[in-house]
């Protein structure tokens, strides 16, 4: 007990100014001796403290705080290709799709001692759905996809609002409020409103479809004036305008070696390029009709025109690297 750690009226903690060796020296002690006096001390207090009433404790699972995580695994797998990190996204998204499923096919905004409730809220969806497309951009496994869209349409319908474009932050299917609002500056996490539109983005040019475009397109443009006035609260609206400023490359892997090249091509950064690939044929636009038995291509497009199929990383590395002219 010292002046540094004193608190207020009598009351102090325990705040050390010096270590073991040094403590030992005040009292004829080794090091040594002084952690285990230390240790003895402290199975005292913890029996003193558990005779105290514990503070509450906030155990639950929130829908949209895990599909951060999801997004945020799924990207550092991306970045280092550590199987840890997609192991966690992949289950914490399956934890999401299972157990805060609703039977209609929406979220539960909470999870708690085996149950989920609270209808979901825009921030449960959007974020599950970025998550979602991040972990289909590095795994090709397309029921990522496949979720990403159906919980994409789930929120058009139940919370589009077609007179403003945007999205309201409670569902259609709650009790009537006084006011539905509408997240559309990023705070201490990105604004739902933003991350719907760039998912919608995503999803448009992975699925090619204009609605999903159309959607996302009409949001940034009433948004942008507020870009241009307060940068630092409309970042993620930012990230949306420079990709839809900017070129987009596709690119496309089909054959038996597609994981390989996944993350050999990952293994770079690219600021404005979206990945599908697949191992068999696919129904999905920029890998229909490109699968050859036997063989793996990789397609390089630029705002669907491409160049001629390539079968090394290193041959799409420099069509990547090239200007945008096809």
């Amino acid at each position: 007990m010292n002046e540094i750690g004193h608190w207020e009226h009598s009351d102090y903690i325990l705040l050390r100014k010096a270590d073991d060796k040094t403590i030992g020296e005040s009292f004829g002690l080794s090091a040594t001796e002084v952690a285990n006096k230390i240790e003895l001390l402290k199975e005292k207090l913890l029996r003193k403290r558990e005779e105290r009433i514990r503070p509450g404790l906030d155990d639950k699972s929130l829908a949209s705080w895990n599909g951060l995580l999801v997004i945020a695994y799924a990207q550092a797998y991306r970045a280092f290709g550590e199987e840890r990190f997609l192991l966690a996204a992949s289950r914490t998204a399956t934890f999401l799709l299972t157990r805060f499923r609703k039977a209609d096919g929406g979220l539960n905004h909470t999870y708690k001692n085996g149950k989920a409730s609270i209808n979901g809220f825009l921030e449960d969806y959007c974020f599950l759905i970025e998550g979602l497309l991040a972990l289909y951009e590095v795994t090709f496994h397309v029921q990522w996809l496949e979720s990403a869209t159906a919980l994409c349409d789930y929120v058009i319908t139940h919370f589009h609002d077609p007179e403003s474009g945007f999205f309201f932050f409670t569902s259609s299917l709650d009790k009537p409020m006084i006011t539905r609002k509408m997240e559309l500056s990023d705070n201490v996490i990105p604004a739902s409103n933003s991350s719907m539109a760039k998912s919608l983005f995503l999803l448009g040019n992975l699925l090619e479809k204009n609605h999903y475009l159309e959607l996302a397109r009409h949001m940034l443009l009433q948004i942008q004036d507020e870009i241009a006035r307060y940068g630092a609260g409309y970042s993620n609206w930012g990230i949306l305008l420079i990709r839809m400023l900017e070129p987009l490359t596709e690119v496309a892997i089909v054959g038996k070696g597609v994981d390989e090249m996944r993350r050999t091509l990952q293994k770079h950064y690219f600021s404005n390029v979206i990945f599908a690939g697949s191992s068999s044929s696919s129904d999905l636009p920029l890998l229909k009709n490109r699968f050859q038995e036997g063989q793996t291509f990789i397609y390089v497009c630029r705002q669907k025109s491409c160049f001629a199929p390539v079968s090394t990383p290193e041959d799409a590395l420099k069509l990547l690297n090239e200007s945008d002219e096809i």
